[in-house]
């Protein structure tokens, strides 16, 4: 599983749901997604798109509690961080 990065998250929302008209660059990161036009329907496909492309198991409706871009990559690479951490054996 490959961590999402801001590119990334950017690159899901033109190509999965479509840019409002805003710029998604790194000024945004603290923004919340209602804000730069983003409704729970969008929310629900960028879901889906980190699932297909990031091999992430989000269940759906597990991004809607991350209301800001940071939120949600912080949120998706703590997931990948926990499934790609090998078990120990005590």
């Amino acid at each position: 599983m490959a961590p999402l990065t801001l590119d990334a998250l950017t690159q899901i929302l033109a190509q999965d749901v479509g840019l409002p008209d805003v710029d998604l660059g790194p000024a945004v990161l603290d923004v919340p997604f209602a804000v730069l036009g983003y409704d729970s329907l969008a929310m629900l496909q960028v879901t889906s798109a980190i699932r297909q492309r990031h091999g992430v198991p989000l269940p759906d409706g597990a991004l809607f509690d991350r209301r800001t871009p940071r939120d949600l990559i912080d949120y998706v690479n703590g997931l990948v961080a926990v499934s790609t951490t090998p078990a120990h054996d005590g």
